[in-house]
């Protein structure tokens, strides 16, 4: 038996259908144990074909705000990851603060590496 379909009977059994009959109306499973099949099924499906979920970190994370930041709001990018930063203080998440605040450094750097270097004046 393959690994994807003995994980699925396990799910089953986890459900409490397998080798019985479900009692629902209709030959329909409770909606429960339905939706938690499917959602299995899905993923199993997806792991099979290599579709594994994207798994970043907390750096690529920072770094792709970031980028979108500076897309879209060119030189207000840091500042506005530092209002950002402010809510998240004022709320009292430091961990979100410290986030944005990277974030806003990080659209700094991105900018500054965008910008034109300056021409060197000739003596």
């Amino acid at each position: 038996m393959s690994p994807i379909f003995r994980e699925l009977r396990l799910e089953r059994a986890a459900c409490g259908s397998a080798g019985k009959r479900d009692t629902a109306p209709q030959g329909r499973r409770s909606t429960s144990c339905a939706t938690d099949m499917s959602r299995e099924r899905t993923r199993l499906q997806r792991l099979r074909r290599g579709a594994d979920p994207m798994e970043i970190s907390l750096e690529q994370a920072v770094e792709i705000h970031a980028r979108a930041l500076t897309h879209r709001l060119l030189g207000e990018a840091p500042s506005n990851a530092r209002e950002r930063a402010t809510d998240f203080q004022k709320t009292g998440d430091s961990e979100g603060c410290v986030v944005w605040l990277r974030v806003a450094e990080c659209a700094e750097r991105l900018l500054r590496e965008k910008a034109p270097a300056a021409p060197a004046l000739d003596r």
